[in-house]
């Protein structure tokens, strides 16, 4: 608040984009990592952290649609497509489900 009383423009969107590049960066390292050890357990967080990525891409795509077009909409449109994937990874790992292979090719 102090810095928008300054006169300072605050860019609201930039934390949503760092953190959709750092996770980005953490994957593709967790990948190599678990390539390098053969390790299955880093490869199954590996794709925790995809799904992770997934998620802050829509909630970032939401909140990009909302800032500069005022669609006030848009972030809880990406909260209800972002429900669904939530519930059937849950559901998934709930019953010990996994997608795909889970070991180091």
């Amino acid at each position: 608040m102090a810095a928008s009383a300054a006169g300072l423009r605050i860019d609201r969107n930039a934390d949503g984009r760092f953190s959709a590049r750092t996770q980005r960066l953490a994957l593709d390292a967790k990948r190599r990592v678990a390539a390098g050890i053969e390790s299955a357990s880093i490869h199954a967080d590996s794709r925790q952290a995809e799904f992770c990525t997934y998620l802050s891409a829509i909630l970032l795509g939401g909140s990009l649609l909302k800032a500069p077009f005022g669609w006030w909409w848009a972030d809880p449109v990406a909260g209800l497509i972002m429900a669904p994937i939530i519930a059937r990874e849950s559901v998934a790992s709930l019953q010990g489900k996994t997608r795909g292979h889970c070991g180091c090719r």
